[in-house]
């Protein structure tokens, strides 16, 4: 018997689909573009390496990487990641992506998840915000859709 799933957590401040994902997003940090094709992308040859994701989340600006897709450390080794999202993909929150996990993982979970929320933050020397040392300093969303 599959145990049930909490119920979902409501936010003061609700954030949907693209747009939502994008002002989450920008107030993390990253930058973002919508086209509708990889070939219509202005720099067709980008200074970061690209990294498919899985889906992404508007109400925190998460993207959702896995194993299946990319290395596992597709978001951690560049100093500049650029993360290319199908817009169908875009959920409202974390929740909604592990209730629908069937849709994403239609066979079985992959070893990893991984969920990037903007570039990489670290205060753990000297209490000292530093960006980039864990991961890209530069984060960029591409939306496909």
């Amino acid at each position: 018997m599959t145990p049930a799933l909490p119920a979902p957590v409501h936010y003061s401040v609700p954030r949907r689909g693209i747009d939502g994902f994008c002002d989450a997003w920008h107030a993390i940090g990253g930058t973002s573009e919508r086209i509708t094709s990889l070939d219509e992308r202005a720099d067709p040859t980008p200074t970061a390496d690209l990294v498919h994701a899985t889906a992404a989340i508007a109400q925190t600006g998460s993207i959702v990487i896995d194993s299946s897709r990319n290395a596992r450390a597709a978001s951690l080794l560049p100093d500049r990641c650029a993360f290319v999202i199908d817009a169908s993909t875009i959920v409202d929150t974390p929740g909604d992506v592990l209730r629908e996990r069937a849709r994403w993982w239609p066979g079985a979970m992959p070893s990893q998840i991984v969920f990037v929320t903007g570039p990489s933050r670290s205060a753990d020397i000297e209490m000292t915000l530093t960006v980039g040392v864990h991961g890209p300093g530069r984060v960029h969303a591409i939306i496909i859709g």
